[in-house]
């Protein structure tokens, strides 16, 4: 019988969380599904492992990024919906019935997406934050939206041949996913609020350079494309990250005027000063939503830890950002 959804799960050195994965998918309660595996030259133990498993797995001649190797799964897949999975995120038992019923449910729809968990697979207190951020993310968002993501969305294989695929200009984990749905015709993805996945979120250091590197390529697409997508970046989130830059500015100023007071003079310093603290206020304003959530889900003393990471995850967002410009 020919499967209903092809999951494809691009294979690279995940020796740590391919099991994970491979375990959820098993479990399923609805069988109508095949798992393919396209390993990109991993040096691990993660092929070995994706070997125990009744998967379809298919290697790549050279390391190329989870682009190719995507690309390479869709080619392959029976079935003409596509779930694409990161090997470090867990399923539910009915996330697959619930990704099929989608479509057959909303035949005008293109992609549908899953919402990240609230909690992290990877217990600390970065990763964890983060997957709470996104959690809120999505579930704040409009149903009906033109932001794609492989960490937990399904497609249509006629549209994802009519949009042309993965671009595999990106060879890293960054931002073809995001790229492919700005191809996609407006307002074709589902953001489906009922299925839960769950997601190795990477550490503090990790997410860091994640953003640095994924806001430096999204602001060259930006400026290539002129188009927000209106989940991740939308206006407000824009004005978000433009008030911690300007905050971190302004204290940077503050502190210099204060070492040299003498020559720059009091009032030049009040004013650095009063600045700093006007963006600081329309940062907590505009993530206000947010840190309400954060509060209500946490408790209020978790908001101290959660505005320190949105202002420094923000912080390099906007640095990523700056320095497109530059190189």
């Amino acid at each position: 019988m020919k499967p209903l959804l092809s999951v494809v799960i691009p294979l690279f050195n995940a020796e740590k969380e391919i099991e994970i994965c491979l375990n959820s998918l098993f479990q399923s309660s609805w069988p109508y599904f095949e798992v393919i595996i396209v390993d990109d030259c991993s040096t691990d133990r993660s092929l070995a492992i994706a070997g125990q498993y009744p998967c379809r797995i298919f290697t790549m001649d050279t390391n190329k990024g989870p682009a190719a190797a995507r690309n390479l799964g869709v080619n392959k897949a029976e079935s003409d919906i596509i779930l694409f999975l990161d090997s470090d995120t867990m399923v539910r038992r009915d996330s697959f019935k619930q990704f099929y019923d989608a479509f057959l449910e909303n035949p005008g729809i293109d992609a549908v997406l899953a919402v990240p968990d609230m909690a992290s697979l990877r217990s600390c207190r970065a990763s964890n934050y983060n997957s709470l951020r996104s959690h809120f993310t999505f579930i704040s968002a409009e149903p009906i939206s033109d932001f794609f993501s492989t960490q937990m969305g399904a497609m249509r294989k006629e549209a994802f041949y009519a949009a042309g695929g993965f671009n595999e200009i990106y060879t890293g984990a960054d931002i073809e996913d995001i790229e492919l749905g700005m191809r996609l015709p407006p307002k074709r993805v589902l953001i489906h609020k009922d299925i839960i996945i769950r997601h190795h979120f990477p550490s503090f250091g990790s997410i860091l350079k994640k953003y640095l590197r994924r806001a430096n390529q999204f602001s060259r697409l930006l400026r290539e494309r002129k188009k927000l997508t209106s989940v991740h970046t939308n206006k407000k989130g824009m004005l978000s990250i433009i008030s911690v830059l300007l905050s971190a500015l302004f204290l940077l100023l503050t502190i210099m005027s204060v070492l040299l007071i003498a020559s720059l003079g009091f009032v030049i310093t009040l004013f650095f000063l009063l600045c700093y603290l006007i963006s600081v206020v329309s940062f907590f304003k505009l993530n206000r939503r947010l840190f309400t959530f954060c509060a209500n889900t946490k408790g209020s003393i978790y908001l101290v830890q959660a505005a320190f990471f949105e202002y420094v995850f923000s912080l390099a967002i906007g640095l990523g950002g700056i320095l497109s410009w530059i190189y």
